[in-house]
């Protein structure tokens, strides 16, 4: 019991850090030095207002210096962050420690890309190339030891990297723009370099089911139109943290098209 207290309290630390990464990379502001300022008067936030959640409660949801709101977002982020350790920690099945601590480096990626494009349609290209770092030092670490989980440099990830990549990147190219951004692009190659050409596509088009029905709710309730920008690399995020979860048993249902592919929970 201790010992998942400590995994969700670690969880909810590395959420604080995601907080800072989503709302200084947009910024260009370094994620590593400089304290950590209100977002409403710019005063400096001291230590003991910055403890996951609790500091949230405490100070009544308002800054301390302005009394300004302070949003939900941090606290969810920093929740959700605390039961992804605990799921991956507890609930990962018989999988070694590296690939249990790829499967939190993913998902936070993903849930700091998928609020970055959701708050300023943009996705990041420092944060994608810390995803890609720690893919490529998955697939180094899994090819040392002999026990493959993601499997990362085998032809089907690789091919799954280069045909999501291209098909994204010729919409990108041909539409100028229009249609999604190189970001999106980028972030479908490396979808498909983690969980190779099947569980990609099942993504992708989980992703494109997602933003279809989002745009068909905000053309209804007349908060969006025809011409609105919808954050693709939002949706992908989703759809891929719900393949983590889910991947296994939605390959299983529709294995006349997909090959069926080993993951994580059982």
């Amino acid at each position: 019991m201790l010992l998942l207290i400590y995994i969700f309290f670690l969880g909810l630390i590395v959420g604080s850090f995601v907080n800072v990464v989503i709302f200084r990379v947009p910024r260009g502001e370094s994620v590593v030095s400089g304290r950590s300022r209100c977002t409403h008067c710019g005063n400096k936030i001291y230590w003991f207002d910055l403890i996951p959640v609790v500091s949230f409660f405490v100070l009544k949801f308002r800054c301390k210096q302005c009394h300004q709101r302070i949003s939900w977002i941090y606290p969810a982020v920093e929740l959700y962050s605390g039961i992804i350790f605990l799921l991956v920690f507890s609930f990962a099945g018989q999988v070694g420690m590296v690939n249990r601590l790829f499967l939190v480096f993913i998902l936070e990626i993903l849930l700091a890309l998928a609020l970055i494009d959701l708050k300023n349609l943009i996705l990041p290209d420092a944060i994608m190339l810390v995803m890609l770092s720690g893919i490529l030092a998955c697939g180094i670490l899994e090819y040392s030891s002999g026990r493959y989980l993601f499997n990362i440099f085998s032809f089907n990830n690789l091919i799954g990297a280069a045909v999501l990549f291209l098909t994204f990147f010729i919409f990108w190219f041909f539409s100028k723009g229009a249609w999604l951004g190189l970001g999106d692009a980028k972030l479908a190659g490396l979808v498909g370099l983690v969980f190779g050409l099947w569980g990609g596509l099942v993504i992708i088009y989980g992703a494109i089911i997602a933003g279809t029905v989002a745009g068909l709710v905000l053309l209804a309730s007349h908060r969006a139109n025809l011409k609105t920008k919808l954050p693709l690399g939002t949706f992908i995020s989703f759809s891929a943290t719900v393949y983590i979860f889910l991947g296994q048993g939605i390959l299983e249902k529709v294995k006349p098209l997909f090959f069926s592919v080993p993951f994580i929970f059982k």
